[in-house]
């Protein structure tokens, strides 16, 4: 899906379009949501504090994350350390295996594919970003 690739190997901007995206109600309801949260999760660990506080906006309206308590400005262990059950109740959920289709980077049993998500997040534009207002 477009959206993944931009999602973990665009360049900033496509990140946060892509994150804004994912919380915008008439996507949601063409796409689905239930396979959005490990994407999501990644984007919530950017380097980048705005691409994180978009991205936490859009997990909360994602259903049954409306209430999630995230410091969007922690550093990145304790955002990890956040996001990881946060993961883990996502994969021990029906909700992961609902969507089984390889360009949603999940195997057949709906299980991330950690292998190509890491391949494809290695490819990620990481030059820095400037806006001038």
């Amino acid at each position: 899906a477009a959206s993944l690739l931009w999602a973990m190997k665009g360049d900033a901007g496509q990140r946060a379009l892509t994150a804004w995206a994912f919380g915008w109600n008439p996507a949601q309801q063409v796409s689905g949501t239930s396979w959005m949260l490990p994407h999501l999760a990644e984007l919530l660990n950017d380097s980048y504090e705005a691409i994180r506080f978009i991205s936490y906006r859009s997990l909360r309206t994602l259903p049954g994350y409306g209430d999630v308590d995230y410091d969007y400005l922690a550093g990145r262990t304790e955002r990890i350390t956040t996001l990881l059950p946060i993961l883990q109740s996502w994969q021990n959920s029906m909700l992961a295996r609902r969507r089984r289709e390889p360009e949603l980077l999940v195997d057949n049993e709906g299980h991330l594919r950690i292998d190509e998500f890491t391949r494809i997040l290695n490819q990620r534009d990481n030059r820095p970003l400037f806006l001038r207002e």
